[in-house]
């Protein structure tokens, strides 16, 4: 019945069933034991990056770039536990400088050194070549000298020396931080400060020149003197002076001024009671404002004695 009904379907010859063919091959196939293929292992892991793969006896391992450490990396039992432990841990790696501190003898003031931990600090590094030009008073291009750039490798190989339009560039924002943080010392009612002043005439262009110079103590109890004026002045008449340091102690914001200190002359004297009744809340009412300069007045004894004595002074220079 089956038959007939599988030749009514199929549309085929009735086949005897002396002459059905069963194709047991694939079958056979089908029903062996699978066998687990063997994964070819890869270098997948972030520690092959340090280390180099080495057959030993038919062992893997890994050979450390940097000490040259061999260690064993066997997929079936160690796997690579033991590779990354080292690269964390390695002393000669790069990557593991970065975060490493390395101890520096910092020596004092006081001539006594002390221990510290060093880290490279960019920010510092790029703050004390600013400074190396700016007191120094190097020229931009010197940062192109070649003898600079080894002695800067030399010290530090991660130092990317710049290039003198940077360095112009960065010495331009340097002066505005530092200017802004005096700016917010001077400003404060509480910070006492000294001024010095003093005029001079160009003998090539016969031009009068004044600089301003402000002391003052910080909160270290450490003494600093910066210049906050040097331009060009009209005359050296008392009351020309005295406006222009009028003009620039209100430039600068500076709110208590307890002396100024000038030179012996009479131009300077009228400056003087003229900021006096300029500047509000003096010092004692202005008693200590005045200050002569010391190293003018030994100037002046040192001169009258020596045009005293000038015959014994002719007598010394003759050979």
């Amino acid at each position: 019945m089956y038959r007939t009904y599988f030749h009514i379907f199929n549309n085929s010859p009735l086949i005897d069933d002396d002459e059905v063919f069963v194709d047991n091959t694939q079958q056979e196939i089908n029903e062996e034991p699978t066998q687990k293929r063997k994964r070819v292992g890869k270098t997948r892991s972030d520690c092959w990056k340090s280390f180099e793969k080495i057959v030993i006896d038919g062992v893997r391992h890994g050979n450390c770039k940097w000490c040259e450490r061999v260690l064993k990396a066997d997929g079936n039992n160690t796997g690579t536990s033991s590779l990354n432990k080292h690269a964390k841990n390695c002393k000669q790696n790069p990557e593991n400088l970065k975060n490493q501190q390395t101890l520096q003898f910092k020596k004092e003031p006081t001539r006594e050194g002390s221990v510290s931990t060093w880290k490279h600090d960019d920010k510092r590094i790029k703050k004390a070549m600013l400074n190396l030009f700016v007191v120094g008073g190097l020229p931009f291009k010197f940062v192109e000298n070649e003898s600079f750039i080894e002695y800067t490798n030399a010290l530090n190989g991660k130092v990317v020396v710049p290039c003198r339009t940077t360095i112009s560039k960065r010495v331009s924002l340097y002066y505005q931080e530092e200017r802004n943080k005096l700016v917010t010392f001077l400003c404060n009612p509480l910070n006492t400060v000294h001024l010095t002043t003093d005029c001079w005439t160009s003998l090539s262009k016969r031009v009068h020149y004044i600089v301003i110079t402000v002391h003052f103590i910080d909160d270290n109890w450490e003494m600093h003197k910066r210049i906050i004026n040097f331009k060009e002045l009209d005359s050296q008449r008392g009351e020309d002076i005295g406006k222009e340091v009028l003009k620039c102690i209100q430039g600068w914001g500076i709110k208590n001024v307890m002396t100024c200190t000038v030179d012996i002359a009479s131009s300077n004297d009228k400056a003087i009671e003229f900021l006096k009744n300029k500047l509000p809340n003096l010092y004692n009412e202005g008693k200590h404002f005045h200050i002569r300069c010391m190293a003018h007045i030994i100037n002046l004894i040192v001169r009258d004695g020596m045009n005293k004595n000038d015959e014994s002074v002719k007598c010394l220079q003759t050979p």
